[in-house]
């Protein structure tokens, strides 16, 4: 499998006056976790990110913050090899409850937004690949209470994460992309997760059983950052983003991910530089998470490739993935 060339990409480079690592960081320390001041944190991990993403390890010292952020350490994950970085809650002992309330809860964690690029023109196209949340641990494996854990979608600022961690799939869709010089904009639906010990399942997470006390903050949030990042594509992963349970944007209750690699078209309401609402028509194309592909939708999935390819492949769920990659570059290109 082909890594993405880390010598070549941009991490997060700024690409006109709504997209850089300052804007970022304001929008989520504001829409996210309702503490402005937070930013000046978020702002720090951009920049160290930035700096270490292309030969750090995931244990590697510098990973942890310095001078007025020095209480916020890395926290190596050595399953997969993640650097993340943890945040006490005095950070954000004067944040809305809604997000105070989940240091009280095991592995509360949020991902940070990223873009990457082999080519840094503002004008290339772009496509925002928007997954579930921001799983932390495992049935056995649990982080401690009174913190936040950060990371970023998939790990990719991690170069371990890269090797040991992230999913392959998404690594070839990333590949393609890069590629053909499009901007790779990543983030999650859910900005939060947050679990107990004595839960056991997955589907059990604090988010997803109290849905209806988020989906409102997490819905505006997506609007905002679509605004910000302007995405010529979205891709969206997971079953659960498109159950109106889950959200209450026009946007993600699109057609379900049975219906092929099409790419659909949405009108979808977004906010503009001085955070006035505008009508977009948004393309998406929906598809399986990665990390729910080898279950239930295995046979859908072999149906959907033998039907695009006429016949069967050695590997149906690999060619899935990048067939909905070979979709989204042709889309954009202008070659469907």
């Amino acid at each position: 499998m082909e890594k993405v060339d880390r010598e070549r990409m941009l991490f997060c480079p700024d690409l006109g006056e709504r997209l850089t690592t300052q804007e970022m960081a304001t929008f989520l320390a504001e829409n996210v976790f309702g503490k402005p001041g937070f930013k000046d944190l978020l702002k720090a991990r951009y920049d160290q990110m930035g700096e270490l993403f292309r030969n750090a390890h995931y244990d590697d010292s510098r990973w942890n913050l310095k001078e007025t952020f020095s209480d916020c350490k890395n926290k190596p994950d050595p399953d997969k090899m993640d650097a993340r970085l943890v945040v006490p809650k005095s950070r954000l002992e004067n944040a809305p409850t809604n997000v105070t309330r989940l240091f009280d809860y095991d592995n509360f964690g949020h991902d940070m937004p990223v873009w990457v690029t082999y080519n840094n023109d503002p004008r290339a196209k772009r496509v925002m690949i928007v997954s579930q949340d921001p799983l932390r641990g495992t049935e056995t494996s649990y982080d401690e209470k009174n913190r936040l854990y950060i990371s970023t979608p998939f790990g990719i600022h991690s170069r371990d994460f890269e090797k040991y961690g992230m999913d392959s799939r998404v690594q070839d869709m990333m590949n393609m992309f890069l590629k053909a010089d499009i901007c790779v904009c990543l983030t999650d639906y859910m900005k939060f997760y947050a679990k107990n010990r004595d839960e056991k399942k997955r589907a059990k997470s604090f988010v997803l059983k109290k849905i209806k006390d988020y989906k409102g903050l997490f819905s505006r949030a997506l609007s905002r950052e679509i605004g910000m990042v302007t995405p010529d594509l979205m891709i969206v992963l997971g079953c659960e983003l498109r159950k109106k349970n889950i959200t209450d944007t026009s946007l993600v209750n699109t057609h379900p991910a049975s219906d092929g690699f099409d790419v659909q078209h949405v009108k979808f309401e977004v906010k503009d530089s001085n955070d006035s609402p505008i009508v977009k028509d948004q393309a998406v194309i929906t598809a399986y998470h990665p990390s729910g592909a080898c279950g239930r939708a295995t046979p859908i999935i072999r149906k959907l490739v033998q039907r695009k390819v006429g016949g069967d492949v050695e590997h149906p769920i690999k060619k899935y993935y990048e067939l909905i990659a070979e979709e989204a570059c042709n889309y954009l290109s202008g070659h469907r």
